[in-house]
């Protein structure tokens, strides 16, 4: 009997004794990613969770041959090293790990979005950070693989007679305390099920450590990418089955801007105190221009941001927004011609400035058939151009108009959207001596392409004021530029201060001089209005009612001009993190 026990352990041993450089540094890799991460009272639990699946793997290794063993631990280990400097590098810029939304952007990054975030976001400093002993790390493993005699023998002796019998030990225990944590990634990253499908024994368990590895992050969110992907089939039968009742035209031509990650703190029209917006200023003191004071958008990442804005899906409907109409599809349906000039989406662009990923809501060529009329072909360097595709696509206008502008704005390299000769601040006027120069330059560069901006749409109201037209503008979503912080950019952090930043968005309604004769009653509600509290994924059901399109999908209550309107309806961040509430909480 104890011959066989002898045997056995030895067996058990064998994995971590074959192993035992993949791994330690595996385990110190996993441990600096865990460490590193936001810190709360289960995070030990991932240290254990660590520890059992390490060696599932070094077992796994010992079944194969020796020199494949070798090649294949360097391939684990380059992968291992490669993913867990993305996601740690995520942490340090952004504030949280791996992502889907992240995932997501990245591969619907086009090559020069890609070269511009490397640039902005890739920086020397970045290497004081967790981020360089990861690399540190790496470099050691390296070393010690290459030249063994380097590691001293007291350490080898001591890991062969003592380190891997008290792992061995160990791992039982460890294995059986995240037993719980493992069912649930079994369901979630084997078989593929999303929460809503989970059996609910599972559902009805607290799970403890999640995705606790970059690994399981990366693998997680691409499986949430795919199913993305295949949203896309289900989104294009949703839409076909728009259905529209009638349409009185209550509003003939109706024009949507959509800006891109502008902090509504940096404009001028809501009291910062550089004139970064004087020209619509400007309209709005003369009654035409009616500014919304509180709006916020649901999510700070432009794919989810859009989905949601097109999309009569809002946060507290049943089911997920692919299984709501569009709002562009009720609109043609209704009669309406609908035009889509972008500076950031077009179809089947050039390879050399392409998208990664051939599906999109507004990339896709059967989804885009289903929703637009006419759309621009190609992409500009600057906003202002796209006043050009207006009047080339005018030619195909009719009595009955939804043109929808979508800029380039402040994405990512601000100074970049700015053409000569709008560079009008500078880093000397701000007095703010907790930022560097460099800061402060890009803090200009930020105001200045607010400025820009400003001016361009009010290049696009002054094409506009001779017709009988109505005209909201809003962004995306916000961004970090140094209120409060020493930082710009996005993050997924939910402090006060990111989510003021980030979530918080501008919007305005503007009406030229004959439509506010015509439309008293949709003037005055407008005023009325401006001070409730209301969300961007709202938005379609206040263009159908400017529309006066009569739809079994509408819903007054989501309509911010009707007097059935909920202003109590809970604004959720995220689809989690209710707006209002975290406002409430934090000021408290």
């Amino acid at each position: 009997m104890r011959n066989v026990i002898i045997r056995l352990w030895s067996v058990a041993l064998r994995p971590l004794e074959v192993n035992g450089r993949f791994f330690v540094f595996m385990g110190l890799l996993g441990t600096l990613c865990i460490v590193f991460e936001p810190w709360d009272s289960l995070r030990p639990l991932s240290l254990i969770e660590l520890l059992p699946d390490l060696y599932i793997v070094c077992a796994l290794l010992c079944v194969l041959p020796h020199k494949a063993r070798g090649v294949v631990r360097w391939l684990l280990s380059t992968v291992a090293y490669i993913v867990c400097l993305l996601d740690c590098f995520l942490f340090v810029r952004t504030g949280a790990p791996m992502q889907s939304s992240v995932l997501r952007a990245m591969l619907a990054t086009t090559p020069s979005e890609a070269s511009e975030a490397l640039h902005a976001y890739v920086v020397p400093s970045v290497l004081l950070s967790p981020v360089g002993l990861i690399v540190v790390l790496a470099i050691l493993h390296v070393l010690l693989t290459l030249r063994p005699s380097l590691c001293p023998t007291w350490v080898s002796r001591f890991c062969r007679r003592w380190g891997a019998p008290l792992l061995l030990a160990c791992i039982p225990l460890c294995f059986v305390a995240s037993f719980t944590n493992r069912h649930y990634m079994f369901h979630r990253l084997l078989l593929a099920q999303r929460d809503t499908e989970l059996p609910q024994h599972i559902m009805d368990v607290t799970i403890k450590t999640g995705y606790y590895t970059p690994l399981h992050r990366l693998w997680h969110c691409w499986l949430e990418v795919r199913h993305d992907g295949q949203t896309l089939d289900a989104l294009a039968s949703s839409v076909s089955m728009a259905q529209v009742d009638s349409c009185s035209y209550t509003s003939p031509n109706i024009v949507l801007i959509v800006g891109e990650s502008l902090n509504r703190h940096h404009l001028s029209l809501y009291g910062y105190p550089l004139k970064t917006c004087p020209y619509t200023e400007t309209l709005a003191k003369d009654s035409g221009l009616i500014v919304l004071t509180d709006v916020v958008t649901p999510w700070n990442y432009t794919t989810e941001a859009l989905e949601h804005m097109f999309s009569l899906y809002s946060f507290g409907d049943k089911g997920f927004w692919t299984d709501y109409p569009l709002v562009t599809t009720l609109f043609r349906r209704a009669g309406y011609h609908v035009q889509f000039i972008s500076n950031q989406y077009v179809i089947n662009p050039p390879k050399n400035t392409g998208s990664l990923l051939d599906t999109g809501l507004f990339v896709d060529s059967t989804l885009s058939s289903i929703q637009f009329d006419r759309r621009n072909a190609t992409t500009h360097t600057y906003d202002e151009a796209l006043l050009q595709d207006y009047d080339s696509l005018s030619q195909w206008r009719t009595e009955k108009n939804l043109t929808i502008f979508h800029l380039i704005g402040q994405h990512i390299e601000f100074g970049d959207r700015v053409p000569d000769g709008w560079h009008r601040f500078k880093a000397t006027d701000y007095h703010r001596p907790d930022l560097t120069e460099s800061q402060l330059d890009i803090l200009a560069d930020y105001d200045n392409a607010t400025l820009y901006g400003d001016y361009v749409v009010s290049r696009i109201l002054d094409r506009l004021k001779d017709e009988n037209v109505v005209v909201i503008f809003l962004p995306d979503h916000g961004e970090r530029s140094f209120d409060g912080c020493q930082t710009y950019g996005r993050s997924n952090s939910m402090a006060l201060n990111d989510v003021q930043q980030q979530y918080e968005i501008p919007m305005w309604l503007w009406m030229s001089k004959s439509y506010r004769q015509t439309h008293s009653d949709i003037y005055n509600a407008i005023k009325r209005a401006k001070d409730l509290p209301f969300m961007s994924d709202r938005l379609p059901h206040l263009l159908i009612g400017l529309a006066g399109i009569q739809s079994p999908d509408y819903k007054p209550s989501h309509d911010l001009l009707h007097v059935q309107y909920n202003a109590r309806q809970a604004r959720r961040l995220r689809g989690e993190y209710d707006y209002d509430s975290l406002c409430t909480t934090t000021t408290q």
